[in-house]
């Protein structure tokens, strides 16, 4: 009999430092698995701010391409806008020596 209960004793200790051994398993798996997800969420927020910085860089390169080309398109627009002023005045330039010319002898006349 007392070596049943003896048996029955191991058993039941070996049975609780099973138990024991699991629950410290499961401890330690959960621990692990905290871990991993502090590490995805920091490589997460890694790679989301990388990509951040890259959309605003390529945003940054676009307005600054954008302004370079209005900045251009506005010289060019004024250089048109020179190109015709100076057409305009050398096709009328003969017109206002003549009309000086004329407006002077209708002064000088009448002065005299």
């Amino acid at each position: 009999v007392l070596k049943v209960l003896d048996s029955r004793q191991e058993k039941i200790q070996a049975a609780a430092a099973k138990k024991e051994t699991i629950e410290q398993l499961v401890l330690e798996h959960k621990n692990q698995v905290e871990k991993a997800k502090v590490l995805l969420e920091e490589q997460t927020r890694k790679e989301t701010k990388q990509k951040l910085e890259q959309i605003q860089l390529q945003s940054k390169k676009e307005i600054e391409a954008a302004q370079r080309q209005c900045l251009a398109d506005v010289q060019k627009y004024r250089d048109g806008i020179s190109d015709e002023h100076d057409r305009i005045v050398l096709s009328a330039a003969p017109y206002m020596e003549t009309s000086a010319a004329l407006f002077a002898k209708n002064i000088l006349s009448h002065r005299i």
